[in-house]
């Protein structure tokens, strides 16, 4: 099956390539140049979730057309095509009950080609190699603020201990410091928030030696409720915002999040 959609993706391309080349009586509309085409297709496979394709488009995007206006959106949209394949390909097969082993050998010989996978881990997960790349060339690009928010993501672990969670909080408020005006700030506060929420009950009710402080609780249940807060003023209520109304309200009225 992978050769056969990879087959059919080199066929859409040449396709691409193509397009408009024959005369026709008619007036044609200005046609799209061969980067645009081939990126646009690759958009329309991400916005279908298909990420084999998507993947496949623009990896012939970023080699073909390194002088492309869009190849920052191209790396981009790679990282993001990464992380989706990780996702159906490999996790979900996980959380269906597929032995660890045997998913890892089936993803990484269909798309250990990417070369983007750390795998020195009990876990494959993907390296952030494009967003990195994004970053360290083309820090000033108009779609950087979306790949330092992505990195961050990578690695995080909000259900980690305390000192790693804050750490985390840190590396949110940089992208923000960074980028104060960045379409992503709505969600990264609530990514905020909840890193905070997570801290208010791991001070208020660990049972590990030491971990237990009134203080530190109560300053982390204060910003929690904060940066929800200001999560809601988001424009777009989208689920990160229904998510950030339902823990506010579960905060106030004592209700714990985790267990």
């Amino acid at each position: 099956m992978p050769m056969q959609k990879f087959l059919w993706t080199v066929c859409v391309v040449w396709v691409l390539f193509l397009a408009g080349c024959l005369p026709s009586g008619k007036a044609r509309t200005p046609r799209l140049s061969d980067d645009a085409l081939i990126f646009s297709q690759a958009q329309q496979a991400l916005d279908a979730r298909d990420f084999h394709d998507a993947a496949s488009l623009l990896q012939v995007f970023l080699r073909e057309f390194p002088d492309s206006k869009r190849y920052t959106w191209g790396l981009q949209r790679m990282g993001e095509a990464m992380e989706g394949l990780l996702k159906n390909y490999y996790l979900q097969p996980l959380e269906r009950g597929r032995d660890e082993r045997a998913a890892r050998e089936a993803f990484l010989a269909s798309y250990g080609s990417y070369g983007c996978w750390k795998t020195d881990s009990s876990r494959v997960s993907y390296d952030g190699s494009h967003y990195r790349r994004l970053l360290a060339d083309y820090p000033d690009s108009n779609i950087a603020d979306e790949a330092a928010y992505r990195l961050v993501l990578l690695n995080t672990d909000p259900e980690g201990r305390p000192e790693s969670i804050k750490r985390e909080l840190q590396y949110f408020e940089e992208v923000l410091e960074r980028y104060p005006t960045t379409s992503f700030r709505y969600e990264i506060f609530y990514d905020m928030a909840y890193r905070c929420h997570r801290l208010y009950e791991l001070y208020s009710y660990s049972h590990q030696p030491g971990e237990a402080d009134r203080q530190q609780a109560q300053l982390y249940r204060e910003k929690a409720v904060y940066l929800y807060s200001l999560a809601l003023k988001s424009p777009q209520h989208g689920l990160f915002a229904e998510k950030a109304w339902k823990n506010l309200q579960d905060l106030e009225d004592g209700r714990r999040l985790f267990p």
